[in-house]
């Protein structure tokens, strides 16, 4: 018997209850479109969390923080270590980051921007180090003895209030580019902290020449960040401290240590304990991402739990379904024995009403699913700030395999009952049940 007969039996029988047959595929499809999704999701905000976030800058790097009488000692240990291990790509004495406000911030702009609020015509000063050369987009990275020199932000823009969100910014960045070879002009204060409100002793002055841009999305930094040179950094602090008046003398010392991937991170602070422990000294890492990691793991494991779930309710409604229909057609199915159709012609019909289901019900599943990423990044491209655009959402390979196999085996282990209960009807049951 040829297999477009049997085909056109189980589409005959399956056309017979429309509406069971519609339910059961709703419920299957919503089953596999929740788990694969789910697990598309979660395994894509975990590659991005792994495989961005993580690995950017600030969370490569380690703060080590020892007392000032240890601290020679300590740095000579730390620059040895440095040295010998090679997953650590730098290390050096911490001078963090200062605030600096612009000589002239309107020359960096034009008409095109909005009203420009208090914060605006702020820089954010960092020292450089040997990994920021990795980020240059366009001109050159400075050398340890230069001064008096900075790379910029590709997206540029002079402004404190800017926050690193989901949503897309509402801001038109300056291009780094077209600042290279020009002078950024700054001033900082040194402040007398003795009163209720600091007073401004003495105002300094310095300049940079731009030599390149680098790419902010690499190491999380934000569009007012500039990268100056360790020289011209400590120069600033030396001339606000030997001004200022009211400032708690430092008591300790901070050393950066940058390693080359996230995953060394543990592994070189257990080197860097030894050496520290004595002085009573503290290694730990610049920048954590607090809970939202496991927040969201947990999250997207309840919608691949609710999936699960939606397959086993799959499976029971296409057994009782199937059971229901097959008990209905006895006298049909004695009457096909009677003419000669086997057990074998009989489950191979029903087997291929089970897979009929299972198989629209897969067309559907991963239709929508391609439509829901395809939106929700078209979304994040769209809508998202231009750090979270590095989230792409892409569905594995293996789950459109995963998705084939529960659609075949599924509706085939619901129909079991059904298999068992056609092979004990007996061609007089025809005459019966008439």
């Amino acid at each position: 018997m040829r297999l477009t007969h049997y085909i056109k039996i189980a589409f005959t029988n399956l056309s017979r209850r429309k509406k069971t047959v519609k339910m059961n595929i709703l419920i299957m499809s919503i089953a596999l479109l929740t788990l694969v999704v789910s697990n598309t999701l979660l395994n894509s905000v975990v590659n991005f969390i792994d495989e961005y976030l993580l690995n950017s800058l600030d969370f490569r790097t380690i703060h080590v923080t020892v007392s000032k009488k240890s601290s020679d000692k300590i740095e000579k240990d730390l620059a040895k270590l440095a040295k010998q291990d090679p997953n650590i790509l730098d290390f050096y004495n911490e001078l963090y980051g200062i605030t600096v406000k612009l000589e002239n911030p309107y020359e960096f702009i034009d008409g095109n921007h909005k009203e420009l609020g208090k914060s605006f015509g702020y820089l954010c000063l960092y020292g450089g180090n040997v990994e920021h050369a990795n980020f240059i987009l366009k001109g050159n990275y400075f050398k340890k003895i230069d001064t008096q020199v900075c790379i910029v932000p590709k997206k540029f823009y002079p402004d404190m209030s800017f926050d690193i969100s989901f949503l897309k910014e509402k801001i038109q960045f300056i291009d780094g580019e077209s600042l290279i070879g020009k002078n950024i002009d700054i001033n900082y204060c040194a402040h007398d902290c003795r009163g209720d409100k600091l007073e401004v002793i003495k105002t300094f002055n310095y300049s940079f020449k731009v030599v390149g841009t680098y790419d902010i999305l690499d190491n999380l930094y934000e569009p007012n960040d500039i990268i100056i040179s360790q020289k011209d950094l400590q120069k600033i602090y030396n001339d606000i401290e030997s001004y200022d008046i009211g400032i708690a003398e430092e008591f300790g010392k901070t050393y950066t240590v940058i390693s080359d991937r996230f995953s060394n991170i543990d592994k070189i602070k257990k080197e860097i304990n030894p050496i520290t422990n004595f002085a009573g000294g503290i290694a730990r890492e610049k920048s954590r991402l607090g809970g939202i990691v496991p927040i969201a793991k947990y999250v997207l494991l309840a919608g691949q739990a609710l999936g699960i779930a939606l397959i086993f309710i799959s499976m029971v409604n296409i057994m009782l379904t199937m059971c229901k229909s097959i008990k209905k057609r006895t006298s049909e199915i004695g009457l096909l024995k009677a003419f000669g159709y086997r057990n074998f012609n009989i489950i191979f019909i029903i087997g291929l009403e089970a897979l009929i289901i299972g198989i629209l019900s897969y067309v559907f599943a991963i239709l929508i699913s391609f439509l829901l990423i395809k939106g929700l990044n078209f979304g994040i491209e769209m809508g998202g700030s231009m750090y979270i655009k590095r989230l792409n959402i892409q569905m594995n390979s293996w789950y459109i395999l995963m998705m084939a196999l529960i659609s075949v085996s599924l509706p085939l282990l619901g129909s079991l009952q059904g298999f068992m209960y056609s092979v004990r009807i007996k061609p007089r049951e025809a005459i019966i049940k008439e």
